[in-house]
């Protein structure tokens, strides 16, 4: 079964980073093999996500001057306008995660215009937006897309790099919480960690059946039960308010209140 100083290793490694120790990594880039300091790659992740909210920043204020264009003109093109439609409605989705994510440029975007020129448009006819905006709004959605999950990348491997700043006794002792159970649950979990023989806990469970069989609500009044001279009728609670009765006299032997001479029984 893999330690979790292993786990973190290997899905390191499947990224294009190897740890060499806790204090050093190699990564490849443009083909050549690279190896620093962990903070040293660290830094460089950090800068290299500063670089691409920036980015956000300015493509998001590239929308506001394409929004604001007043010129009026309309594609006769459907599949345009359902493009357009779509990506408007995925960038206010968009909009939102960025907010969440990234609160370093949180307060700028909300100081910035984006936020009421999305809601006006999102208010709006598709005849009250540009040629322009129509035919480029698509394009600016994909790019702002792809720069975010760019960026959560990033953050991901940020925290693997921090955890592996830790050590591999301190990456040991951390328990990792497995979820619910189910067919289709534990799957980022090693395979002997969610699936192991049955012989590692045969012994554990060896006669948990049999027990619950024999227990007393189970066998209690069946000690007669295959007698060829007794009759067992097993467990049985005799409730005589539950019996039957018959219509003539259901005013005295139900169990139901019945209402008698103008009052309840």
């Amino acid at each position: 079964m893999q330690d979790n100083w292993k786990i973190l290793k290997n899905e390191l490694i499947y990224y294009g980073i190897e740890v060499i120790d806790s204090g050093k990594c190699a990564w490849l880039l443009d083909g050549k093999r690279y190896q620093s300091k962990i903070q040293t790659k660290i830094n460089h992740l950090r800068q290299e996500f500063k670089i691409n909210e920036k980015i956000l920043l300015g493509l998001f204020e590239d929308i506001v001057e394409i929004f604001n264009n007043k010129e009026k003109f309309i594609s006769s093109d459907k599949i345009s306008h359902k493009v357009f439609i779509a990506s408007l409605g995925s960038l206010q989705k968009l909009y939102g995660l960025i907010l969440e994510d990234s609160p370093s440029i949180r307060k700028e975007l909300l100081n910035g215009q984006f936020a009421i020129i999305l809601r006006h448009a999102l208010n709006s006819d598709i005849k009250e937006f540009s040629g322009l905006a129509i035919q480029t709004l698509p394009h600016y959605k994909i790019a702002l897309d792809w720069i975010y999950r760019r960026n959560c990348k990033l953050g991901y491997f940020i925290c693997l790099l921090r955890a592996v700043q830790g050590g591999a006794e301190f990456i040991n002792t951390i328990k990792t919480a497995r979820g619910v159970a189910g067919p289709w649950s534990r799957l980022n979990l090693p395979m002997l960690e969610r699936a192991f023989p049955w012989q590692d806990i045969a012994e554990e469970v060896e006669g948990r059946e049999t027990s619950k069989e024999t227990q007393k609500r189970y066998r209690q009044g069946q000690e007669e039960y295959n007698k060829s001279d007794k009759v067992g009728e097993g467990y049985y609670w005799r409730e005589f308010r539950n019996e039957p009765y018959s219509w003539d006299s259901r005013f005295t032997e139900s169990p139901y209140p019945q209402l008698q001479e103008g009052t309840w029984r």
